[in-house]
């Protein structure tokens, strides 16, 4: 199975990243008492697993926004999910599966469909992620 570019994996992180911050600043200046995290992983699965999670304590109950990128199939597949930490999907995000024979600025044009999508999504969900943050203990 082909691997993902390195390229394509930090370009999405890159802009995943950026519109995450701007989600975080937005809802934390609504409940600026809310601890908050932005980071990414990768595992051979999965190249790119990267995370926005909200908590009123260190040790209490968490929603996070994920995204994650794999390989299946011969396809590239980026996934968006808000959910809490008990399992429970608070909203499906955007996804799509791009083809890996695809190359250059095809895979870049998809992505860009799918980055206006998740942003439109975040903008869609923030008040549901603000009233669930609400009731975390």
């Amino acid at each position: 199975m082909p691997k993902i570019a390195n390229e394509i994996v930090e370009s999405l992180w890159f802009r995943i990243h950026s519109l995450l911050v701007e989600f975080e600043n937005k809802l934390t200046r609504i409940q600026p008492e809310l601890i908050h995290d932005v980071g990414r992983s990768k595992t051979d699965a999965f190249p790119l697993r990267a995370f926005l999670a909200f908590r009123r304590r260190n040790d209490g109950e968490e929603i996070a926004i994920t995204i994650d990128l794999y390989e299946r199939y011969e396809k590239i597949i980026i996934e968006a999910s808000s959910c809490k930490d008990d399992g429970k999907i608070i909203a499906m995000g955007p996804s799509s599966a791009l083809l890996t024979s695809d190359k250059g600025l095809s895979v870049e044009i998809e992505i860009d469909g799918w980055l206006s999508q998740f942003e439109q999504w975040l903008i869609g969900i923030q008040s549901s992620v603000a009233f669930e943050c609400s009731s975390l203990t």
